[in-house]
């Protein structure tokens, strides 16, 4: 294909556009016109700014019907918008964005559209392609409304090329053609020689250069190559050229008139441009949300007296008032239904796309473009994989570290008012076997000192109490250990159970060690009452021979057993990070995928990638479930990873066989990626989805056992806690971890339940909430 090209108005070309952006802008400044004031006559702002054009009298104008068209009545129309309305918001809040407004576009034609920013261009587009539904009015494409099997919109059918450029930025030019000319089912072969032919013809860059390198007027290059590869027989484009050179600017423009003549392709083309509709085969007029007058150039040049569409443009815009008021009273006395012969100008060609056509095919077909698209984006992403492997283990392991371990260097204060009397009532330890007969009773302080885990509890002596007192309010210490005068023999006292002797309230006294701690840290004082009650056992059997007491007497009548059938756990074998750590691997692997799957789908809306996914034909289940299958591929190494990781380098027991440990971890996963994606649906803003996931993980985290067991949560709360997502998966996880030949019925299904009924409220809330979003299909 060989296209001709003259060069010789390129300057003119390029002053005309940037004439026509300047003057079209200027034209709206100047005219300042109230649709509310049926009174006064439009003003002109500043006089100084006038047109070189003699003065327009109002009187003198040219009104045309509103649904007047420059077609011969015999005329094809392939798309036909008649009294369309369109508003954002509610209540007091809503805002008019296309106001009764009509079109009319033949087959095979271009179709220029002008109009200042925010006069309701793209939202013109969107009700054309299906992207958005009007509230009144009517809309055909090809004789059959936007949305349904035979207008081809949205679909193959459309080629659509939004205001943005809504490319991938992380692929490459020839991936992001590839990507849609997929999504439009063309064959391989095809595919390839119109990529290389478009990028040939656009002058673009190197086929493999990442998107995010391109200048702003390269990527408008590579988004109308997307939106025309697959040569629709509608072409949506808008602002096609803008930041174009005019040499390139003739190219696109020969090629969308060849497009037009010999594939009778209908393009709608939007433009600030206003010189540059001269091409086009008609051009209308937009402000406010209406198209104030539509025709062909020549017909406009002659009818204005005028060879420049900027200076018909103002006329037409100063004659607003009186063509509004003559379509009030002709929309008063006429019926909102239009004229049947005004229906046979629909050129009726219902579109056999290949979805239609193979519905099943067609359907996984998409599913796997949109999957693959997906995992090339998670390849490419370096924080995506730190996120997905390294910090969620290294996570796990300082967890590990830190946490679920007895505390060490525990500074206590020891203060001793007993003082020790071996040469009279207290007896030395290699003597205690004598001391039963002697009537002398060992000096306690030391023995106990002696039996304290010095690597629990850093002891440090005081001369006093009052000292010691004043360094646990000044934080020095968590804790004083205090025993009185005459503490060893008072003790005695109170531990000799077989003599038989009343023991007095001030023996009580004397014989007891007394605790005083800082309780603001309630667990330390716990961990130094038990370190001190260990090291009294020690005590009793060291002192045993003092009172002839033997290791049954002495020991106490709790005795741990252990259970020979039923795989139960081990008091050996488990400790406390063998708790948290199944609770740590859930909530991360849940945790971990949520955050990418919303923050995935977020970046897609922002991005406005999902207005050109769903022009493309596609639904948005086809979109949950590749974000669900592409989430799945990466997380699900990553929760083998998370196990490896906790059975061979930290230590926790897995007694039973790695598939069901997995198979819960897998579930977490979907679990985890559908709550991503249903947050993400629901709060398209990463701020308002930070916020609420934020609130809503941290309260299941505490509903779910992770870090105590949820045993402990009141009544009132228990339902709350078993019905959220991973309560059941973890206390699952730890009992598979820790026994074998458990019950898979009874352990491990109530927790798959459970999670499978998150997954299918959340997958099915988002594929709703998408499809009310107003861009979706």
């Amino acid at each position: 294909m060989s296209l001709e090209i003259n060069n010789n108005n390129d300057q003119d070309d390029n002053n005309n556009q940037s004439n026509g952006r300047i003057e079209i802008n200027r034209i709206e400044k100047e005219f300042n016109y109230d649709p509310n004031n049926n009174n006064n006559e439009p003003k002109i702002q500043d006089d100084h700014h006038n047109l070189n054009h003699k003065t327009i009298h109002s009187d003198s104008l040219y009104y045309p019907d509103p649904i007047r068209s420059w077609l011969n009545e015999d005329a094809n129309l392939a798309v036909r918008v008649r009294n369309v309305c369109l508003t954002y918001g509610s209540g007091q809040k809503t805002t008019c964005v296309l106001n009764n407004l009509s079109i009319s576009v033949p087959v095979g034609s271009i179709y220029g559209l002008l109009g200042p920013s925010g006069c309701g261009k793209t939202s013109l587009l969107g009700v054309i392609s299906g992207l958005f539904r009007p509230e009144s009015g009517l809309v055909r494409v090809y004789g059959s409304p936007p949305g349904t099997q035979g207008s081809g919109v949205p679909d193959s059918g459309l080629g659509y090329m939004p205001q943005d450029t809504s490319l991938h930025t992380d692929l490459t030019i020839y991936e992001n053609l590839w990507y849609f000319g997929r999504l439009f089912f063309l064959p391989p072969a095809v595919l390839n020689k119109r990529i290389d032919f478009l990028v040939t013809l656009l002058e673009m860059p190197e086929p493999n250069r990442l998107v995010s390198t391109l200048s702003g007027g390269q990527q408008r290059r590579v988004s109308l190559a997307c939106a025309i590869i697959h040569k629709p027989r509608l072409a949506i484009l808008d602002e096609p050229t803008c930041g174009v050179d005019p040499v390139l600017c003739h190219k696109i423009w020969q090629l969308l008139n060849k497009f037009s003549k010999e594939d009778k392709m209908t393009i709608i083309i939007t433009t600030h441009y206003i010189e540059e509709c001269r091409k086009a085969s008609m051009v209308g007029f937009m402000r406010a949300g209406e198209v104030l007058e539509e025709d062909t150039p020549s017909n406009l040049t002659a009818r204005y007296q005028t060879p420049k569409l900027e200076e018909i443009f103002y006329k037409i815009c100063f004659s607003q008032k009186r063509r509004n008021t003559i379509l009030s009273r002709r929309m008063s006395t006429q019926s909102p239904t239009l004229a049947p012969d005004d229906k046979q100008r629909d050129y009726v060609s219902p579109y056999k796309s290949y979805r239609s056509t193979y519905p099943i095919h067609s359907f996984f077909s998409s599913i796997y473009t949109l999957t693959w698209r997906y995992m090339l984006q998670s390849l490419r992403s370096p924080v995506y994989l730190l996120l997905l492997f390294i910090f969620p283990v290294s996570s796990l392991v300082i967890m590990d570290i830190c946490v679920g371990r007895s505390p060490f260097d525990v500074p206590v204060g020891w203060v001793v008012a007993d003082t020790p009397d071996y040469l009279g009532s207290h007896v030395k330890e290699e003597n205690f076997s004598e001391a039963f007969f002697t009537h002398q009773v060992p000096y306690y302080p030391d023995v106990l000192y002696n039996a304290i885990d010095h690597h629990v509890l850093d002891i440090i002596k005081y001369p006093n109490l009052d000292d010691a007192l004043a360094d646990v309010r000044n934080g020095k210490l968590t804790s004083v250990l205090h025993m009185k005068q005459h503490f060893s023999t008072a003790f005695h006292e109170r531990a000799d159970m077989f003599s038989g002797k009343d023991v007095d309230n001030a023996t009580i006294s004397r014989g007891t060690i007394w605790l005083y701690a800082d309780f603001v840290d309630k667990f330390m004082v716990t961990t130094v009452s038990a370190s001190v009650e260990f090291a009294l056992l020690k005590v009793f059997n060291v002192t045993a021979p003092a009172y002839n007491l033997t290791y049954h007497q002495r020991a106490l009548p709790v005795q741990l057993g252990e259970i020979d059938e039923g795989g139960l756990a081990n008091i050996y074998e488990i400790n406390l990070s063998s708790f948290l750590v199944p609770g740590l691997i859930i909530a991360s692997t849940f945790a971990c995928s949520f955050a990418i799957s919303s923050l995935a789908l977020i970046a897609e809306v922002e991005d406005k990638i999902f207005v050109r996914n769903f022009s493309a034909g596609l639904t948005s289940s086809q979109i949950i479930f590749s974000q669900l299958i592409s989430r799945f591929i990466f997380f699900s190494i990553n929760g083998v990873v998370f196990l490896a990781v906790s059975v061979y380098l930290l230590g926790i027991p897995c007694r039973s066989t790695p598939i069901i440990p997995i198979l819960i971890i897998w579930v977490q996963v979907i679990a985890g990626c559908s709550a991503g994606v249903f947050f993400g649906a629901a709060f398209p803003k990463f701020e308002s989805a930070l916020y609420v996931s934020l609130f809503t993980f941290g309260l299941v985290t505490a509903f779910s056992g992770l870090f105590w067991p949820p045993e402990a949560i009141p009544y009132y709360m228990k339902t709350f806690s078993f019905l959220s997502p991973f309560t059941e998966s973890v206390v699952a996880l730890r009992k598979v971890m820790a026994q074998f030949g458990i019950s898979f019925s009874k352990v491990v299904l109530p927790g798959m339940i459970t999670s499978i009924c998150w997954i299918t409220f959340f997958d099915v809330g988002a594929i709703y909430i998408l499809k009310r979003r107003k861009f979706s299909t």
